[in-house]
C-alpha cells in the first residue's frame, strides 16, 4: 500500500486541480502568492520576500544571477565560475575572506551554509540557516548580497591565489563521468554553444587569464536588470522590504548593457547518435532523449499547473514500474529511469536510461577471484582488497587465535556432548599428521593442540574440529604463509 501512496496523493491533488479547470478559465494566469512580498526596483532588480517562522530564529537569502557559461566568450570559457569564487574573496564591504569569517563568527558554516553554484544558464549564491537573533546579522547578510551584485573587488593578488584552488578542482573533475560528459555534449546540444562549454572552463584560460578579462565579465553580465534576490525566514516582512528597496535601490543600472541572449539548440532531420567510452568507466548506460522547445508564457496558468502534474503523477508512476523491475529476481539492468520534463532552458525531454554493470554469468565460485560486473573502484585494487581480506581470516595466526577464543567462549560446554566415534578418531590423526606435521601453520596448531589440554580439555574435540575446518578453508582460497 506504500509504494501508492505518492500517487493517490498526486490523483487527489489532480482531482482538485481538475474541479478548479472547470470553474475557471484555463488559460487565465495565476495571481502571485499574497504572502510572498514581490517587486521591481527602478534599477531593474527583483526582490522576493517571505516571513516564514519555522525554523525560528533562522532565515536564508538567496542572489540569483541569471548569468552563466554560456555568456562567456572563448577567451573567458570558465570564468563564470571563476567569478563565483571571486564572490568569497573580497568585495567593498567585506575584503579578503570577510563574508566567510564574518557568517562563521556568528555560527554560519562553510559550504553548508555559505555556498553557490555555477551552470550553463545562472549563477546563485545563497547564505542559509542564518541565526537572524544576532544584532545586525540581517543587515550584513543584505549587505552581502548588495555587494555580491556590483562590489566586487577582484584584486590581482585574489585572482592569482584563486587560480591555484580551481586548477585543482579542474583536476579533480576529470574522471571518467566527467570526461564522458563531456564528450556526450555534441550528441545532447549538436549545434549549440552548451557543446563549447562545461562550466568548469578550459585549463590554459585558468590559469593564464588577463585580469581585465574577468572583470570584463563581471561587469557586462552581473547587473541588476539581471538579478533577482530572495529570502524566507523568521523577520518582519514589511521592515525587510523597507531596508531591501533603501539599500538595493542605491547600486546603478547600467546603460546600454549588452542584450542577454536565448541560446538556440538546432533542430536536425534525423536522429543523432553517440558512442562515448572511457578505460575508466564503471558502467555501461543507454539513454534516449527527445528533446522539444517548451511553450513560451509570460506567466504560469491554470494550465500549466494541470500539465505539471500531469508530468510529475506520470513520472512517479514510471518510477514504481522501474523499482518493481529491479526487485524481481533477474532485471535487465542495475537501475533506470523513464522522465518527461525541464531539460535546458527553454526545452522539454522525454528521456530513457538504463544501467548495466553486469559483464557475464556468475561462476557461482567465491573463491575464484572473478568478476561479472564492472566496480566502482579499480578492479585490481577490489580484488586485491578482497585477498586481503581472506588472507587476514584465513591465515594460520590469526585464525588459531579466533579460535581460541571461541572455545573460552564455549567454557560452558563438556565433552560428553559430543558424541567421540572411530570418523573423529581418524580425523584426529590424521590432523596431526597432515596439519601438524606438514602444513606451513603448524606452529599455531600445536599452541592451540597444547593449550586447549591445559585449559579446556572438554573442549579438546571442539579445537581439533575448528583445526580441520581452518586448514580446508586455506586450501580453497589457496595456501597462506604463518
Amino acid at each position: 500500500m506504500k509504494h501508492f501512496k505518492p500517487i493517490i496523493s498526486i490523483l487527489l491533488l489532480a482531482a482538485i486541480a481538475v474541479q478548479s479547470l472547470a470553474q475557471l478559465d484555463p488559460m487565465q494566469p495565476l495571481s502571485n502568492d499574497e504572502s510572498v512580498r514581490y517587486g521591481v526596483l527602478e534599477n531593474g532588480m527583483t526582490y522576493y520576500i517571505k516571513a516564514n517562522q519555522e525554523p525560528k530564529e533562522r532565515a536564508s537569502f538567496y542572489i540569483i544571477q541569471n548569468v552563466g557559461a554560456l555568456l562567456e566568450e572563448d577567451h573567458q570559457n570558465g570564468l563564470a565560475h571563476f567569478l563565483e569564487h571571486m564572490a568569497f574573496n573580497g568585495t567593498k564591504h567585506f575584503p579578503d575572506k570577510g563574508i566567510t569569517n564574518f557568517l562563521e563568527r556568528h555560527g554560519v558554516a562553510n559550504g553548508a551554509d555559505i555556498n553557490a553554484y555555477t551552470s550553463f544558464n545562472e549563477t546563485v549564491y545563497n547564505l542559509s540557516d542564518v541565526p537572524v537573533n544576532k544584532p545586525g546579522i540581517l543587515d550584513s547578510s543584505l549587505l552581502i548580497l548588495h555587494d555580491w551584485s556590483n562590489y566586487l573587488l577582484l584584486t590581482e593578488e585574489e585572482i592569482d591565489a584563486e587560480r591555484g584552488v580551481i586548477t585543482e578542482e579542474w583536476r579533480a573533475r576529470r574522471n571518467a563521468d566527467f570526461r564522458m560528459f563531456t564528450a556526450s555534449l555534441p550528441y545532447l546540444f549538436p549545434g549549440s554553444k552548451y557543446t563549447e562549454r562545461n562550466i568548469i572552463g578550459d585549463l590554459e584560460i585558468i590559469q593564464n587569464f588577463d585580469y581585465q578579462f574577468i572583470r570584463d565579465f563581471y561587469h557586462e553580465w552581473y547587473r541588476t536588470d539581471l538579478q533577482a534576490i530572495a529570502m524566507a525566514g523568521d523577520f518582519d516582512a514589511d521592515e525587510m522590504e523597507k531596508k531591501v528597496k533603501v539599500l538595493f535601490s542605491r547600486i546603478p543600472a547600467v546603460d546600454d548593457a549588452t542584450e542577454r541572449p536565448f541560446f538556440e539548440i538546432p533542430d536536425h532531420e534525423e536522429p543523432v547518435f553517440g558512442l562515448v567510452t572511457d578505460s575508466e568507466a564503471d558502467r555501461t548506460s543507454l539513454s534516449l532523449f527527445f528533446r522539444h522547445r517548451k511553450a513560451e508564457t509570460s506567466q504560469q496558468t491554470m494550465m500549466d499547473i494541470r500539465e505539471d502534474y500531469i508530468h510529475s503523477l506520470f513520472n512517479n508512476m514510471m518510477g514504481m514500474r522501474i523499482r518493481e523491475l529491479l526487485q524481481k529476481g533477474d532485471p535487465p539492468f542495475v537501475s533506470g529511469g523513464i522522465y518527461y520534463g525541464d531539460f535546458v532552458r527553454g526545452y522539454e525531454v522525454f528521456s530513457l536510461e538504463a544501467e548495466n554493470r553486469i559483464t557475464t554469468e556468475v561462476t557461482g565460485s567465491n573463491t575464484d577471484y572473478s568478476m561479472n560486473f564492472v566496480p566502482k573502484m579499480n578492479s585490481g585494487e577490489l580484488l586485491d582488497g578482497y585477498y586481503s581480506i581472506i588472507q587476514n581470516t584465513y591465515s594460520a595466526k590469526p585464525y588459531y587465535k579466533r579460535v581460541r577464543q571461541c572455545i573460552l567462549n564455549l567454557g560452558g560446554l563438556n565433552r560428553k556432548q559430543i558424541k567421540i566415534d572411530r570418523y573423529y578418531i581418524q580425523a584426529f590423526f590424521k590432523s596431526i599428521f597432515i596439519i601438524g606435521i606438514f602444513n606451513k601453520g603448524r606452529a599455531e596448531y600445536w599452541k592451540l593442540f597444547i593449550w586447549t589440554l591445559l585449559n579446556r580439555p572438554g573442549l579438546f574435540p571442539y579445537a581439533i574440529m575448528f583445526t580441520i575446518t581452518g586448514y580446508h578453508f586455506r586450501k580453497v582460497y589457496g595456501a597462506f604463509g604463518n
